[in-house]
């Protein structure tokens, strides 16, 4: 039988793999979350400001303009978050069945070794059993003699 050792090690790679590329989109998700809270902040800051003005129609225009930038800007990041989600949805499932794939093989491992030791164990007991059953012939031989 072949060792599984050097196929559990590629399994692990692949795994630590897949691990680090979710954790490199769950990143810029988290990135443009932030990105987007940061401009839903700006527009209710820059909104306070034009409410205290309401005479100032420079000001109401440029916050009119802000607001519309802003909202197209926030568009964005829901459009790229949503793509974001799908890509993380897929890498998710990628790397549940590369564990699976390492568990089946581990699973696999683990029962060999446990076979193998058994098969050990009752060889090395019919051993001491016929040992044991020559050292007796040997006493009764002894005796009869």
């Amino acid at each position: 039988m072949a060792k599984l050792d050097p196929l559990i090690r590629v399994r692990k790679h692949t795994v630590e793999e897949k691990q680090k590329f979710l954790a490199i989109l769950l990143a810029k998700e988290e990135e443009l979350l932030k990105k987007k809270a940061d401009a839903l902040s700006k527009i209710e800051t820059e909104a306070s400001i034009a409410e205290e003005h309401p005479q100032d129609f420079g000001l109401q225009k440029s916050f009119s303009q802000f607001k519309d930038s802003m909202t197209k800007q926030i568009a964005r990041f829901d459009d790229e978050l949503e793509k974001l989600a799908l890509r993380i949805e897929v890498a998710q499932e990628a790397m549940r069945a590369a564990f699976a794939d390492l568990k089946k093989v581990e699973i696999v491992d683990r029962n060999r070794k446990e076979a193998q030791a058994k098969e050990q164990a009752k060889k090395e007991n019919d051993v001491l059993d016929e040992i044991g059953l020559q050292m007796h012939r040997r006493e009764q031989d002894k005796k009869d003699k």
